[in-house]
């Protein structure tokens, strides 16, 4: 019986020097593993959050170099509903395309690690698209030419072929394959994941007003690895904040 909505997590394992590595080059190799493994565990719980609304299956979909990582990353999903499962390719477009095939769903969302104060509103909006016919795939798109979340309705051979990941031409890369191939790609309004630095401040100062509910350890993470600002320094990171 084919599954109506999965949800799906990309990510890996949290260890030091494998991930997060433009904030470790700032934070060292450590704090930014703890600032990953934060992200990851806040990006399960939104998932959580939604699955009971959206009724979805969810999936965590890991990088692993030896099949017991399999098991660590089984140990970090907030349940039971979850399945885990190794990822497989070469580019992330083939480990995108192996998620999405291995779901077996009709309506998939992929999303990252890297935003964990991302709204459940967002997956929501991605699967009304779907479940509209009027769109094959959606979109995130990010500030930084990325995106936060890919959606799709089915497989699209070639759409995600060519693409220059980890580049600021992800997003205008995949709107134009879509166009030559035929594929209806529906882009969300713009969000915001963390890379850099200035992501990891912009991520804190967006969550001092929201529920506590909302990224809680990625609160409490950035909070302890951004530098804090001397008096008289005329720094903007982070200044009062505890």
């Amino acid at each position: 019986m084919e599954i109506e909505r999965a949800i799906v997590v990309m990510g890996r394992l949290p260890a030091p020097g494998k991930v997060k590595t433009r904030l470790a080059a700032a934070l060292g190799e450590a704090q930014a593993a703890r600032l990953y493994e934060a992200f990851l565990l806040d990006v399960f719980d939104l998932v959580e959050r939604a699955r009971i609304g959206s009724r979805a299956q969810v999936f965590f979909s890991v990088a692993v170099s030896a099949p017991e990582e399999l098991e660590l990353a089984a140990a970090m999903v907030p349940g039971p509903a979850w399945r885990v499962f190794a990822q497989q390719g070469d580019t992330l477009g083939e480990k995108i395309e192996h998620t999405r095939a291995k779901t077996g769903a009709r309506h998939t969302v992929i999303i990252g690690s890297d935003a964990p104060a991302m709204p459940e509103s967002r997956l929501e909006e991605a699967f009304a698209a779907l479940a509209s016919a009027d769109w094959d795939v959606v979109c995130g798109p990010t500030l930084d030419g990325g995106y936060d979340l890919i959606a799709f309705a089915g497989p699209f051979p070639g759409l995600l072929e060519a693409i220059p990941w980890s580049t600021n031409a992800v997003m205008s890369s995949t709107r134009s394959a879509a166009e030559r191939i035929g594929c209806r790609l529906l882009a969300l309004e713009q969000g915001r994941d963390v890379d850099e630095l200035a992501d990891l401040e912009a991520l804190l100062e967006s969550l001092s007003g929201a529920p506590t509910y909302v990224a809680p350890r990625s609160r409490k993470a950035a909070t302890a690895a951004l530098p804090r600002q001397k008096p008289g320094d005329g720094s903007p990171a982070c200044a009062g904040r505890r």
